[in-house]
């Protein structure tokens, strides 16, 4: 049924239009009497927006298939151009026309592990890698690129312990001509922080002093702990690391180096430096060389006030306190020398007790 007052359309059943109000059957409405909208008309403009929605949603729906259908089209049309450049790029060197880069692993100068690639092509081209934004000046015909392995875990999450890695290598030529070379596929594992043991070497001999001097490399800008304590500080800016460590006369002293370079693993090193138990305290000092050219070597030590120190080669002897101090002589006919020195210390009932014999091997110069 049409409205004869405003021509909308409303349902047979109504008796006032939806719209203006007025009823349907021709009645000329009182002046005062207000316009009257039923439920139905409010049920009415529900399903008018309800509709509208909907045909906007339709339309949304429309143009993201249009959208995506496009992105579709062009990046299939990139793939498509990129296969063809590859292509092209495999036939020159199939042909010999172009050399095929190489990859290797290797050990930058810092410590760290990365890998080296190397690019071959006429002196002034360029190499360009979009993954790393940079760009290559090929020198001698060759462009050699060095990537530490930690580069790739910079923004990597805490969890990822490896990393499948894909460079874009684009050749550009010096008459202006452009190459897509191949991708270059290869896998990183989150690398170890380094660390290199200096002293002690491999064959360490017993500890004669109650202080070690560990010496060891690590990267600059690492977190280092000996032991619990946090030697960062020392830290050279060559990365470098000297540290003075207590050694007690019991046997086994065990050392723990924990180093933690950013964007790498936590590495542990275990050294264990020896030093005879002894039941008198004798050391010898850290001054004490190991090395002369002259024929007496002078032997520098400590011992308890109390003890009387024996020498089993000639020497010389200087007391001063807790400081002994023996000058053996030497054979220049001699490659390496050694020596054992001796403590003992009267107990209750003058009774006597010698502590282990310390070992000295002196080798001239």
């Amino acid at each position: 049924m049409t409205c004869p007052y405003c021509g909308k359309n409303t349902p047979d059943n109504s008796e006032f239009c939806a719209e203006c109000g007025f009823p349907l059957d021709g009645r000329q409405p009182p002046r005062n009497e207000p316009r009257r909208k039923t439920s139905r008309g409010r049920r009415f403009d529900a399903r008018i927006w309800q509709a509208r929605i909907a045909k906007a949603l339709r339309v949304t729906v429309v143009v993201l298939m249009w959208v995506i259908s496009l992105f579709i089209l062009c990046y299939g049309g990139y793939k498509a151009y990129y296969w063809y450049q590859a292509g092209q790029s495999d036939k020159l060197y199939e042909s010999g026309m172009l050399p095929m880069p190489t990859l290797e692993a290797v050990e930058l100068d810092d410590g760290r592990t990365g890998h080296v690639i190397t690019f071959f092509g006429e002196d002034g081209d360029m190499i360009y890698i979009e993954e790393l934004r940079r760009s290559y000046l090929v020198v001698g015909g060759e462009a050699r690129v060095e990537i530490a392995d930690s580069y790739w875990f910079e923004t990597a999450p805490d969890d990822v312990d490896a990393a499948e890695i894909a460079l874009t290598p684009i050749q550009t030529f010096r008459d202006g001509g452009k190459q897509l070379l191949p991708i270059i596929h290869f896998d990183v594992n989150m690398p170890t922080s380094p660390l290199i043991i200096i002293s002690p070497g491999e064959e360490q001999e017993p500890i004669l002093a109650s202080e070690y001097q560990l010496v060891f490399e690590v990267v600059a800008g690492s977190t280092v702990l000996v032991d619990g304590q946090d030697v960062t500080d020392f830290v050279s800016s060559q990365g470098e690391v000297s540290v003075n460590v207590a050694v007690y006369p019991q046997g086994d002293n065990p050392i723990s180096i924990l180093v933690q370079t950013p964007h790498h693993k936590e590495a542990r090193a275990d050294i264990v430096l020896y030093r005879q138990p002894m039941e008198i305290d004798l050391e010898l000092l850290a001054t004490t060389s190991k090395k002369s050219a002259l024929q007496n070597m002078k032997i520098n030590g400590k011992v308890d006030p109390t003890a009387t120190v024996s020498v089993e080669t000639p020497y010389v002897r200087a007391r001063s306190r807790r400081t002994r101090t023996a000058t053996s002589p030497l054979s220049r006919s001699l490659t390496s020398w050694a020596t054992t020195l001796f403590a003992s210390a009267p107990r209750k009932r003058a009774r006597q007790t010698r502590s282990s014999p310390l070992r000295c091997t002196i080798c001239p110069r």
